[in-house]
């Protein structure tokens, strides 16, 4: 059976009768693959499909989008269906259109994602405090690089493992002179895909809404999420092909998301000063380390070889204390 049979069986038993007509992929699908399915009764609902035995991912999805609404913050699709049909794992949702590309809306993404993150810092007192940390993250990828069996499968050569561990150290000592234990910690998307997250008209203003696909990863500094807010408000939009350079992080329209953040959550010039090595603990950690659980193979490999080739050497030259301007 194909996709298809199982996406249509997934609609069925959701109660929805009208047959699909049409199927579009969704830029992104690192993981999962994901899918918009136009009804002939004009409804669109998003699906996504993988192996029959990550059936538990979705599950776990469902439960974390029925959180992020609960806030209150964020418009997030609303899960219709999980289950497994014709051998794959559907998690059927709602759809949600993307907005328009304007100013007022990257002001109204900076805002949202800081009423987000005050929610998020609420929350975090009650949780227990995790032994995951981006120091322990470091130690494991350090000891990864001393092992053949990690080497050859990432595919990196003894110069890559050297400038890898050389990034470590870099990172590590950063992050002790900016003052990174004294940052709060709370739980942290980090996952912020181009595709997954926008702004959309709603009433009479603006919303930021989740599109499809998040990952509660971590809790740590909110400073991680803003790597990819920054590649959200880029003027590209979505791309089918990506990669994961800093320039981002440099650009007017983030200046102008960080200004609209700070109104409502102010931040401090550690935790501004901690942006380039979140972005670069995200290299290091999420594509290097452990890339192969986030990304297909024939994504992974290639983002290996950026990150080593480009991303990382490039960060010695890169100036960010520009974004200390947001503090002035």
């Amino acid at each position: 059976m194909t996709e298809r049979h199982a996406i249509e069986r997934a609609i069925r038993d959701a109660g929805l009768r009208a047959p699909i007509s049409d199927l579009r992929d969704l830029a992104g699908g690192c993981i999962h693959r994901v899918v918009q399915a136009s009804l002939a009764d004009d409804r669109v609902v998003v699906a996504k499909v993988n192996a029959a035995e990550l059936i538990d991912l979705f599950e776990e999805e469902r439960i974390g989008l029925e959180a992020l609404s609960s806030t209150g913050t964020v418009l997030v699709p609303t899960p219709m269906l999980v289950g497994v049909f014709e051998g794959r794992a559907v998690l059927l949702m709602s759809a949600l259109a993307p907005g328009r590309d304007t100013e007022a809306v990257w002001a109204t993404f900076g805002r949202e994602l800081a009423a987000l993150h005050l929610e998020s810092q609420r929350v975090a007192v009650r949780m227990e405090q995790s032994w995951k940390s981006v120091g322990s993250d470091m130690a494991i990828l350090y000891d990864a690089l001393g092992r053949r069996d990690f080497v050859d499968q990432s595919g990196l050569s003894r110069a890559d493992c050297a400038l890898v561990e050389q990034h470590c150290d870099r990172f590590l000592e950063h992050a002790e002179s900016i003052g990174y234990a004294t940052l709060s910690r709370i739980p942290v998307l980090v996952d912020w895909n181009i595709t997954n997250f926008s702004v959309g008209l709603q009433d009479d203003g603006f919303r930021f809404f989740s599109r499809w696909d998040y990952d509660w990863f971590r809790i740590d500094s909110r400073v991680l999420d803003f790597y990819f807010a920054a590649r959200v408000v880029r003027p590209e939009g979505d791309q089918p092909r990506f990669t994961y350079d800093a320039g981002p992080l440099l650009e007017p329209r983030f200046a102008r998301f960080l200004r609209a953040y700070h109104e409502v959550a102010p931040l401090s010039e550690a935790e501004l000063r901690f942006v380039p090595e979140a972005y670069r603990f995200f290299l290091l950690n999420y594509v290097i380390r452990v890339g192969e659980h986030f990304f297909r193979p024939e994504f992974c490999s290639r983002l290996r070889r950026e990150v080593v080739d480009t991303h990382l050497p490039a960060l010695t030259d890169i100036d960010f204390d520009v974004l200390l301007d947001v503090l002035k």
